[in-house]
């Protein structure tokens, strides 16, 4: 970096334009790296990591793996040929959270996008998307699939790929170690080659093998979702900015006085327990949460709220079916959640509760009956909210995430 500062002031434009193509870095004189106040600091070699967000769901590992098994089920005839229709119905029977905005995810398999992915010959879907589906698929595959014997290395290598994603994502929460990582990457890497699928392993598939160094190294695997979100912010404001004589001055100033805005919010960073844009209770939720505390409660100390945060992360919002602890923590509880109040500053939903009807750890799910069952438990009981689907006599399939399994 620092040859390239003297480059810049001793080549000509062309000749430094050759120079930048050739080192791969272009001379941005505010940027992090020609900082000198950080150059006993920063050390990029080390520091750096790869991303699992976009090795795997933008444009990346998923969206290859998930049209390459689609077109092996194609071939094999399965589902009458009609794989895109039948993924469409069976996509559309599952209930998301109502925090995660996952359109119609249906519509990822219309016949439009059909056409498009087999031109491209890749599966096209946001990241976001492809996060929400791959447990879906994982699950169809599972129950529909491999019990007929259609296209089992194909279907295996997609799954070994969930279990990747999964690990991923519970390196957040849960401990994972290198080796668990490095023998899931391996058993993935491997179960793609058995399926045929090495000619289209793109070097995001290569990125894979450095992610238990980046874990034995970091001790965490960061992945990019919250930066991404970040570009609506800047699109927000400069799809409104027509003086283009100070375009990037103005969208500066603008995203700046939003960030300081956002930055001045009381309990910003507040990440225990608790409700979020809490507001006084009703008149009736009072009278039925007094009735509920062996305490009086007074109206100026109870608050109710439509979504609270959960720990370690993540919400969980009314008419939400979440995961629970029971009382005593030994076994996971279900429910629909009915209500979130914080009374006299102790967090607390009323969740109907669902009684286990099957368990299955090879799929990652378990089957609830459905009843009214109210109960008013800590809201620190409850673990995450889950995809759903409802299915014959009251019975409701959860999906499982790999920490609560």
């Amino acid at each position: 970096m620092l040859r390239l500062v003297h480059k810049k002031h001793t080549l000509d434009a062309e000749s430094f334009k050759k120079w930048q193509q050739a080192v791969g870095f272009n001379y941005q004189p505010h940027g992090l790296l020609l900082d000198t106040d950080l150059h006993e600091v920063l050390q990029p070699v080390s520091m750096y990591q790869h991303d699992w967000m976009h090795t795997m769901l933008v444009t990346g590992v998923f969206h290859t793996v998930m049209y390459l098994m689609i077109s092996d089920l194609k071939a094999a005839r399965s589902c009458g040929g009609n794989v895109y229709e039948t993924l469409s119905q069976y996509v559309s029977l599952w209930v998301h959270p109502v925090g995660r905005t996952t359109g119609k995810l249906h519509e990822c398999f219309n016949k439009a996008r059909e056409d498009s992915n087999t031109r491209a010959h890749t599966f096209k879907c946001t990241a976001s998307d492809g996060l929400s589906l791959f447990h879906i698929i994982a699950m169809f595959l599972t129950t529909a699939a491999l019990p007929h014997n259609v296209c089992v290395l194909a279907c295996n290598a997609f799954l070994a790929m969930a279990d990747l994603i999964d690990m991923f994502q519970s390196t957040a929460t849960k401990h994972v170690s290198p080796k668990q990582l490095s023998l899931t990457i391996y058993t993935f890497l491997k179960a793609c080659i058995d399926a045929g699928w090495e000619m289209y392993m793109h070097p995001k598939f290569h990125w894979l093998v450095h992610f238990p160094a980046h874990l034995k190294q970091h001790g965490f695997l960061p992945s990019c979702w919250v930066h991404e979100r970040k570009h609506k912010v800047s699109k927000r404001y400069a799809n409104d900015i027509k003086n283009t004589n100070a375009y990037e001055f103005s969208l500066c100033k603008q995203v700046i006085s939003h960030e300081l805005s956002l930055l001045k919010q009381p309990g910003l960073f507040k990440f225990d327990v608790c409700l979020i844009k809490p507001r006084k209770a009703s008149a009736k939720a009072f009278e039925f949460l007094s009735s509920c505390f062996e305490i009086p409660l007074s109206v100026d100390w109870c608050f109710t709220s439509s979504t609270v945060h959960l720990l370690p992360a993540g919400c969980c919002s009314k008419k939400d079916v979440v995961l629970l602890r029971s009382d005593d923590g030994a076994v996971l509880a279900a429910g629909e959640i009915w209500m979130h109040a914080n009374c006299n500053g102790k967090c607390m939903s009323l969740v109907s509760m669902w009684s286990l009807v099957e368990y299955n750890g090879s799929s990652g799910s378990a089957k609830w009956h459905k009843q009214d069952n109210p109960k008013l438990v800590s809201t620190s009981q409850i673990l995450c909210s889950t995809t759903y689907t409802v299915g014959r006599n009251d019975r409701v399939t959860t999906l499982i995430p790999l920490p609560f399994r």
